[in-house]
């Protein structure tokens, strides 16, 4: 609210806070160690918000937070929610990514991201989903320590497919974790892994899934 940020998102309308929220995230990387972005209420935003930092270099440490209340790494008890749950809507881009962590965050109407470059340490714990359409999380280009862990994820496409096409890079799909969730009501496979070298799935409870619960290729 420093920055003239209007919470008033009602899942279909509301102020177009983009601009306030671009400048907040501006404003707290301004600083070493940055500061801490706090979300008071349901923030409507019309625009994709950068958040311009380097991720492996020393200066990037500790890391930025954007948190609802307490303290945390990351993103933490956030609601990701979509006006336009037909079209195709993402919480983050699918450029490549390194060290996020997602801590009770809940996506509503909308993935996570379909990536299709090498993708690194991108933790999700904690975290629900629900009502999507297609793929929560993809990663297309290979992946490293990818984690889902004590999560519900519930009427959506697909729950998480970790894999590499080859069109971009030979990285496998390596020291990945999918543990202790709940994945039920998939219209398709629920779990795809291609390309792996090493992945952990177990103690996830599947329901009603469309298509395969886990599908492992080559």
């Amino acid at each position: 609210k420093q920055w003239g940020v209007i919470c008033d998102g009602n899942g279909a309308s509301g102020t177009n806070n983009s601009p306030t929220v671009q400048a907040g995230v501006d404003y707290a990387l301004t600083f070493n160690p940055p500061k801490t972005l706090h979300v008071d209420g349901l923030v409507p935003i019309h625009d994709q918000i950068k958040i311009d930092r380097l991720v492996d270099a020393p200066a990037s440490r500790p890391y930025f937070s954007i948190i609802a209340e307490g303290r945390g790494a990351g993103f933490k008890d956030l609601l990701f929610e979509s006006n336009a749950p037909t079209n195709p809507t993402f919480a983050i881009d699918g450029n490549a990514f390194l060290r996020m962590r997602f801590q009770s965050c809940s996506f509503y109407r909308m993935r996570i991201a379909v990536s299709d470059w090498y993708t690194q340490s991108l933790h999700f714990i904690e975290c629900s989903a629900f009502n999507y359409i297609g793929t929560l999380y993809e990663a297309k280009g290979g992946a490293y320590d990818i984690r889902f862990e004590l999560s519900m994820i519930e009427g959506g496409g697909g729950f998480c497919y970790l894999t590499n096409d080859g069109l971009y890079t030979a990285d496998p799909v390596a020291g990945c974790s999918i543990s202790n969730n709940l994945c039920q009501n998939m219209t398709s496979d629920a779990i795809v892994i291609d390309s792996a070298e090493g992945v952990a799935i177990d103690d996830n409870y599947f329901e009603l899934n469309g298509g395969l619960d886990i599908k492992l290729d080559t």
